[in-house]
């Protein structure tokens, strides 16, 4: 009987042996087209990679901090972009983000700006008002959190 699951009746070790070769088939120019799942786990996995280096390096450099008010303030970016696409009368009488996914370079623009925001009044902060770098990112944090 054959069964279109290639992960069928597989235990936990031949799972990833299958999912190896199917990602390997894919990258080598077979005709093979990836599940949702396996595009999935794909890009997640290469997520984790990037993101830990650059954790790493942020660790390394000791600016934690700032990476944690980076990734709360463009949350200010994506409100933003939210609302000025529903000024321009994009989005419909209900809340709604289906109407900036095609247009995700307002999204991306947007938490750009919020990014460059942080980081220039951080260092602002602590060339001008001579604050240590935690409490100017405290500060810019919660100012714009």
């Amino acid at each position: 009987m054959t069964y279109i699951n290639p992960y069928y009746d597989n235990n936990f070790f031949e799972f990833f042996l299958t999912l190896a070769s199917r990602v390997g088939a894919f990258f080598s120019g077979d005709s093979l087209t990836l599940a949702s799942d396996e595009l999935q786990i794909l890009v997640l996995s290469l997520i984790a990679l990037t993101s830990s280096c650059v954790g790493t390096f942020l660790i390394l450099r000791k600016m934690t901090m700032l990476a944690n008010a980076l990734s709360h303030t463009i949350l200010v970016g994506i409100v933003g972009a939210y609302l000025f696409t529903r000024a321009m009368g994009e989005g419909g009488d209900h809340f709604d983000f289906s109407h900036l996914l095609p247009n995700s370079s307002v999204l991306v623009i947007a938490c750009l700006m919020t990014a460059f925001l942080t980081t220039f009044l951080t260092e602002l902060l602590i060339t001008k008002v001579h604050l240590s770098e935690e409490t100017s990112c405290g500060i810019v944090f919660t100012f714009l959190f």
